[in-house]
């Protein structure tokens, strides 16, 4: 059955505790080609790069990453983020977990918080965080038992990670949108970076 629910994000202290069940992926694989170049190599003033500020973040959360898009877990058909999450979907199946948190290595005010409220939510198909009612499929959790689902899509011409909604059942969690801001062109930029660094 297909259904949509909404619960609150509520802020909680992170787990310290690595989870068995859930695998996050960083996915660093984008073209970057409006901000002109590698968005998960910037670095930050105190020296990470956004890809190591949001594994930080996953370390505060208790959660095992893995980087999507590079030579560790290339894409698989089609190249992008559906292949991405393909990809990542069978690496956590294959390693035992239940779930897998898709995440942009442009979105630099995802915090623990956010991250172990989608590993915490109830048992779905698909959560996603969202500040309306867009949704956001790189900032979400998956099940890994959607993968037949989602082989079934790619099979028949599905391209949009978006279009997966309509075969999965999903809820969502609403969440501020500056926790949501992606940083896709130079003037998106709103932290300060470090000395060398020129967006």
């Amino acid at each position: 059955m297909i259904y949509a629910a909404v619960v609150p994000h509520i802020p909680r202290a992170p787990d310290p505790r690595v989870d068995p069940r859930v695998l996050l992926g960083i996915f660093v694989g984008g073209r970057s080609s409006r901000m002109g170049r590698d968005k998960g190599a910037l670095r930050l003033a105190g020296g990470a790069s956004l890809i190591e500020h949001l594994e930080a973040r996953a370390a505060d959360a208790g959660l095992p990453v893995q980087r999507v898009g590079d030579a560790s877990l290339p894409d698989e058909t089609p190249e992008g983020p559906l292949g991405g999450l393909r990809a990542l979907l069978r690496r956590a199946e294959e390693q035992g977990f239940d779930f897998a948190i898709a995440l942009a290595c442009d979105m630099p005010h995802v915090d623990a918080a956010l991250l172990r409220a989608l590993a915490d939510a109830p048992p779905a198909d698909l959560v996603d965080a969202r500040s309306d009612k867009t949704p956001q499929p790189l900032c979400a959790r998956y099940a890994t038992s959607l993968l037949p689902t989602l082989d079934e899509y790619v099979a028949e011409g599905g391209r949009s990670l978006r279009g997966l909604y309509a075969r999965a059942a999903h809820r969502s969690l609403q969440v501020t949108p500056a926790l949501l801001h992606d940083w896709d062109r130079p003037e998106d930029v709103d932290l300060p970076l470090a000395p060398t660094e020129t967006p």
